[in-house]
């Protein structure tokens, strides 16, 4: 013991010890160059120099959630259970009229519309997800391969709907059988019954943001619209960002995207468009375990920027495949932003205009448009 109380001593002094000073982490100097010239190009509207997402499980392509349903059916109820690879899996469908409810996943008949969603304890919406699938047709059509099988004493008709995906159909239009060379679910209980229209469809207040966990900013409060780009695109716009804030809610819009975020209660609202202008995705998610507030990134050297010192900060500090990181004034506007996608940096961008104190609470909201029932489909609010 005598010859390891030395040893003991020594490692519980390098405890003690003084953690040296790190570097901070340099900058690609012509990388920066570049982005400064950017910034630079575009005349600043700086305003009253006073300040400033996630998304529900996918829940897989819409063609392997949907029944294979080619014409009307009665209302029933379908249970059934995986064979082969994957066994053990329940799938119960229970159909009305042009919508069925498959689990806990509704689907149109008539239309790609997948939707799920959660009840807030309090009553309201902790999560939804919308996904309306319009490069992907329903399987609607296919082709009968002349294949007969006998399940729980019916007769369904086999028909091939593509490479990949089997389904046996009997002659009112009720799915007995199905796989898609992964996984193959069979009937193990058939009732043709009234299916309550209430149980199929999606709540017609699904779209109502009173509902949702996001907080509605103060009429006054601090706002702040900052345009950020790459100096690449033609538009003002373009491949880059508009960022907006009023009180704690942020809103994004890209080309393609919208996205809402509360850092206040960490709820957030994601809306992707699919290249023909079509609203695509719709998520929304109340994570209530996250701290969505901006982490400084101590290391990282500070940025000067048309006049404007800016420090950067983690602005998605839960772990996660990717990551943003916001160049941030003492006012907490954003004059540069990064975002990585498994350690790859995916886009840099540098603030080309910043106004600030001109928004109200509606300017970070989602478009009307978009809380539309009927644009997605599903039923109006009464």
């Amino acid at each position: 013991m005598r010859r390891l109380l030395p040893l003991v001593l020594i490692l519980a002094g390098c405890g003690d010890a003084p953690e040296p000073a790190r570097p901070l982490v340099p900058a690609n100097l012509d990388h920066e160059q570049r982005l400064l010239a950017v910034a630079m190009s575009s005349p600043w509207r700086v305003e009253d120099e006073t300040y400033g997402p996630t998304t529900t499980a996918d829940p897989g392509p819409l063609d392997s959630v949907a029944p294979f349903s080619p014409h009307t059916a009665p209302d029933h109820v379908v249970v059934m259970e995986s064979v082969g690879a994957g066994a053990g899996e329940h799938r119960t469908v229970r159909r009305h009229d042009d919508w069925v409810l498959v689990n806990d996943v509704h689907v149109s008949l008539t239309r790609p519309l997948l939707v799920r969603y959660k009840r807030a304890p309090g009553g309201g919406y902790s999560e939804i997800f919308l996904f309306a699938d319009g490069n992907s047709a329903l399987p609607h059509g296919g082709r009968a391969t002349g294949e007969r099988r006998t399940i729980l004493g019916e007769t369904c008709e086999v028909w091939r709907l593509n490479t990949w995906r089997r389904s046996c159909l009997t002659p009112d239009g009720i799915e007995l059988w199905r796989t898609d060379h992964r996984v193959e679910h069979r009937a193990v209980s058939v009732r043709r019954e009234p299916v309550p229209a209430t149980l199929t469809t999606p709540p017609d207040d699904l779209l109502d943001p009173a509902l949702w966990p996001l907080s509605r900013p103060r009429a006054g409060a601090d706002s702040v619209e900052v345009i950020l780009s790459s100096g690449l695109e033609r538009s003002r716009i373009g491949s880059g960002r508009r960022y907006r804030r009023v009180g704690s809610v942020e809103r994004v819009d890209e080309p393609r995207s919208i996205s809402v975020l509360d850092r206040e209660s960490g709820a957030s609202v994601h809306l992707t468009i699919d290249p023909h202008g079509g609203y695509e995705r719709l998520s929304l998610l109340a994570p209530q375990a996250y701290d969505m507030k901006p982490r400084l990134m101590e290391r990282h050297a500070p940025l000067r920027i048309n006049g404007l010192t800016c420090r950067w900060h983690n602005m998605e500090p839960h772990p996660t495949d990717g990551s943003t990181s916001f160049c941030l004034t003492q006012h907490a506007v954003p004059l540069r932003m990064t975002t990585t996608t498994w350690g790859h940096t995916a886009q840099d961008l540098v603030a080309t205009s910043v106004i600030r104190g001109r928004l109200s609470p509606e300017d970070v909201a989602l478009p009307a448009a978009v809380l539309a029932p009927e644009n997605w489909g599903l039923p109006s609010s009464p």
